[in-house]
């Protein structure tokens, strides 16, 4: 009987090797997929809303290595509508719905850390609907993200500028860039991160690896039963390979399985 224990030897031995090519990076794009979160808690109910996005960043600058230090993601990574209800017990609150979509942001001092953040303007609006969902709902709460250059500043949500609004109700808005440490606000908390797999923190540069920064949005108002309430959005990345190493991979563990499995047969 021949033996095909060479050969599945040989399979093992390519699939160790296609790995780590799959699953380490050096300074330049790598592509990620993610999420664009805002979370709004008004009279005590959590409004929270969120965008996929995907896209290629540049990681690392001119720099190398697994360990994450700076990124750069273009703009319109996370674009869109999304929207939510929410059930009777939130009453008042009954949904909201956001509309934005990010500018280009740089990031920095991403490793070792909480003090590690950046600039990446958000625009659009974020909606709370009161007493209906949206868009029936009997009336709304329209809060400016930022890009609406008649009503102030360009940037203010994950840049650090601030927007006064009045349509009927006077809304005052305040930004600030992007953290990976933790934020609060009237008891709302956010926490950023960067770490690869399996949770190491000096890795995060490298498919599998997942970066989350927070960026406080105050929001004050005019309303007596809500003259403020708390707002974090969350941007989170999670690195993927990409998709020449997919394939590399997937052939070498296809290779290995149709191995072992002549070698089961005999």
């Amino acid at each position: 009987m021949t033996s095909t224990r060479p050969s599945f030897r040989s399979a093992l031995m390519l699939a160790i090797l296609v790995l780590p090519s799959a699953t380490q990076s050096i300074a330049g794009p790598l592509p990620f997929v993610g999420t664009l979160s805002v979370r709004a808690t008004v009279n005590g109910s959590d409004v929270t809303l969120s965008l996929p996005g995907s896209g290629t960043a540049i990681v690392n600058g001119s720099g190398s290595g697994v360990q994450l230090t700076s990124l750069e993601v273009g703009a319109s990574a996370f674009a869109g509508m999304a929207s939510v209800v929410l059930p009777a017990t939130s009453y008042p609150v009954k949904g909201g719905r956001l509309t934005a979509s990010n500018r280009a942001g740089a990031f920095e001092s991403l490793a070792g850390g909480p003090s590690g953040g950046g600039v990446m303007p958000v625009h659009g609006w974020m909606k709370i609907c009161l007493f209906g969902a949206c868009p029936e709902a009997v009336a709304n709460i329209s809060v400016p993200l930022g890009g609406l250059t008649y009503l102030g500043p360009l940037d203010v949500v994950g840049a650090g500028n601030a927007n006064v609004v009045s349509f009927g109700v006077h809304l005052t808005v305040i930004g600030a860039p992007w953290t990976t440490g933790t934020v609060s606000l009237s008891g709302a908390t956010g926490m950023g991160f960067a770490h690869g797999p399996a949770s190491q923190t000096s890795s995060a540069a490298q498919p599998g690896g997942t970066l989350q920064l927070v960026t406080p949005i105050r929001v004050s108002t005019n309303i007596g039963a809500t003259p403020a309430f708390p707002t974090i959005a969350t941007l989170t990345l999670q690195f993927v390979p990409e998709p020449g190493s997919w394939i590399l991979l997937s052939g070498g563990i296809v290779w290995l399985a149709v191995i072992g499995a002549k070698r089961g047969t005999r």
